[in-house]
């Protein structure tokens, strides 16, 4: 595919992507710099000579003037990670235009300002392919994004915290495909203590300002399509965070971290042959053990609660159950839809899940197991419902980072346990791409 790859009116060939060497056999990143920082200096002089179309030449040229400036005496490039006004911590996105369309689009950050250049540059054919083309350019702008981002914000050490983890080539199919290019913002490698501090709050202001100005005018544009409440990531951490809810934590003070109390201790208080004071995990044994003996397997294991979540085969059940009763805490609200899924997730931890030594296989319940397991399932999800939209209520605090306590102490506690906010696409690499070619 590099045979034929030509763009930026032939200033860039696959030679673009060939790393200056030291002695050692090593990429010279010195060197490598300076051969990216004269071309972005012939680029910046004459954008029409680089393919530039003569309408957007001005555009391209602030672009490169506010998020990669020029450090002449040094032959070097600053690069602005996002654009902020001065003297205040507001974004102020650049203006520009794709093609001549008349409304124009913000760009607020670097690496997307770099992809809006490789974007509008005329292909140097008339019907450029994914092959000849697009995955070479793709390339080439992800090279350029390591180079120049592979350098620290404010520490001396190089740092591949430093890169941008993500680049999107998306198209519009048709006659003539309509492509982007775009990446995530990156900040600084957290090891690097100053630099990774200064730039938390940046990053978190860039996202919001992604949301209200990208994300948000896309799917109101598009009311077909719709999104999660929250991305994969952030939806496991949150399905993981109700198990530990459910089965409370024992090495945590439960006084200071209300978040983390059990559910079920006191749950099994007055039930007919359970000792008084059952909590969950004893519950567990003793019901599990008359499974053993039903099915006539002594040496049978029985699981503890808190490991299930661990478990090969039944982590993902158990992470399944959970992952539906967070989408009903968190959505409309549905009280017979949160009760269907609370009840799926009581019935998985109320039932013993015993394993026998051989094939590895659960135990079946018995006829003294199954009735008690059937009462629980039917008496409990009830029982437990307001504790769990309690649960779910301290979840979405996380989730927000809204502190529950207004006691200093108490909330360094909650501090803890917030789950990192990332709004749904408001941190990936398809946010721009998908908000300029819809």
């Amino acid at each position: 595919m590099w045979d034929t790859f030509a763009a930026f009116g032939g200033q860039m060939t696959s030679s673009f992507v060939k790393p200056s060497l030291n002695t050692h056999g090593g990429i010279n990143y010195v060197d490598t710099r300076t051969g990216i920082y004269n071309w972005f200096h012939g680029l910046r002089t004459s954008p029409i000579a680089y393919g530039i179309p003569k309408e957007l030449a001005n555009d391209v040229v602030s672009l490169l003037n506010v998020f990669f400036p020029e450090v002449t005496e040094r032959r070097s490039i600053i690069v602005n990670r996002i654009n902020f006004e001065n003297m205040r911590s507001r974004i102020d996105p650049i203006m520009v235009r794709f093609d001549t369309r008349a409304t124009p689009v913000a760009i607020a950050d670097a690496p997307n300002a770099l992809g809006y250049i490789f974007t509008v540059a005329t292909p140097p054919m008339d019907l450029p392919t994914f092959e000849n083309y697009y995955l070479p350019l793709a390339v080439c702008y992800s090279w350029t994004l390591y180079v120049l981002f592979l350098w620290p914000t404010l520490g001396e050490e190089t740092s591949l915290g430093n890169v941008p983890a993500d680049v999107c080539l998306m198209y519009r199919a048709g006659d003539k495909p309509k492509f982007c290019l775009g990446s995530t913002w990156s900040g600084a490698n957290p090891a690097d203590a100053v630099a990774s501090g200064a730039t938390e709050a940046a990053e978190s202001e860039l996202e919001r300002w992604r949301e209200n100005h990208t994300i948000n005018p896309l799917f109101i544009a598009n009311r077909i399509y719709s999104i999660r409440p929250m991305n994969p990531t952030r939806h496991r951490l949150a399905a993981r965070r109700l198990n530990e809810y459910i089965l409370g934590r024992l090495d945590y003070d439960k006084v200071a971290t209300p978040f983390l109390a059990s559910l079920f201790t006191g749950a099994f208080d007055g039930i007919p042959g359970m000792p008084a004071k059952m909590g969950l995990p004893e519950y567990n044994q003793v019901v599990g053990n008359m499974m053993k003996v039903e099915s006539v397997q002594p040496l049978a294991t029985i699981l503890e609660p808190d490991f299930l979540i661990s478990h090969t085969e039944l982590g993902p059940k158990l992470m399944d159950s959970l992952s539906a009763l967070l989408d009903a805490l968190i959505s409309s609200g549905d009280p017979s839809k949160l009760l269907t899924s609370f009840t799926k997730v009581i019935e998985f931890y109320v039932t013993p899940h015993v394993i026998e030594p051989l094939m590895k296989k659960e135990l079946p319940l018995g006829q003294y197991s199954k009735p008690i397991i059937e009462g629980l399932v039917i008496s409990l999800p009830t029982l437990l419902l307001e504790s769990i939209k309690s649960k779910g209520e301290s979840l979405r605090c996380q989730l927000e980072r809204i502190h529950v306590s207004t006691d200093n102490k108490i909330k360094e506690v909650e501090q803890r346990y917030f789950i990192y906010e990332v709004k749904p696409y408001s941190h990936s690499a398809e946010a721009f791409p998908l908000y300029v070619l819809q």
